[in-house]
């Protein structure tokens, strides 16, 4: 089983970013996964290595790092900071939601006091 990283260098589609966008594993067999890296959490499954250069190497904009290559620490430790990045933001986020179904939920109990009152 091997790892390997996406080292886009140019964005074709203007929605993945450049850098490290994603990570995944060749099987011994032959089959491989991937997911990205971005706000969008899917995974790909995938025939071949062949398959996935063809898909989204976008004819050498994108290098294609696996575990023997130099650049693979590097971009083990991108991808560790991306997700650190990814993890806190969603944390915001749920932090903002949790705040406000509160709010709400304060707004529900104080007209029903008014009410009550009435």
């Amino acid at each position: 089983m091997k790892r390997f990283y996406f080292l886009r260098h140019v964005d074709v589609n203007g929605y993945s970013g450049t850098g490290v966008v994603a990570e995944g594993v060749i099987f011994d067999f032959g089959y491989g996964a991937f997911t990205w890296l971005t706000d969008k959490k899917t995974v790909t499954v995938f025939d071949d290595m062949g398959d996935i250069d063809f898909m989204h190497g976008h004819g050498g904009k994108t290098d294609i790092i696996f575990e023997d290559d130099d650049k693979f620490v590097e971009c083990q430790q991108a991808a560790r900071e991306i997700k650190q990045k990814r993890k806190a933001e969603e944390r915001i986020e749920e932090d903002r939601k949790e705040r406000k179904r509160e709010q709400a939920k304060a707004r529900r109990a104080k007209k029903k006091n008014e009410a009550i009152k009435t």
